[in-house]
């Protein structure tokens, strides 16, 4: 059973239905969003393809900029955008992870 982490931040990264789409409609992340609020996570969200307001009005986060001072980058949705970012250190030395395996070498 995990704990509640209170105070941690994450930033998820990707949140289309599918890579490289501007098609949020069915995406899955809005549970994942619910999820790790339900322990007492601060989740932010950031999409290349979204605008602010639509991360805002259809994930019901905050979005910030890539860059943001977080714990981890959790990448739901690899946009080749976000591997980019990832590769010119956008993400500084926050910990990324990727659900879908993009990040394995670093």
């Amino acid at each position: 059973m995990m704990q509640k982490s209170g105070g941690k931040k994450v930033l998820i990264a990707g949140l289309t239905f599918k890579p490289d789409v501007p098609d949020y409609r069915n995406s899955r992340v809005k549970h994942l969003i619910k999820e790790l609020q339900d322990y007492d996570l601060t989740v932010y969200g950031y999409d290349p393809l979204l605008e602010k307001e639509i991360v805002e009005k259809e994930f019901g986060v905050e979005c910030v900029a890539p860059n943001t001072n977080v714990d981890l980058v959790l990448v739901a949705v690899n946009h080749k955008q976000l591997e980019e970012m990832k590769q010119q250190g956008v993400f500084g030395n926050t910990t990324v992870v990727s659900l879908r395996g993009m990040h394995k070498n670093g």
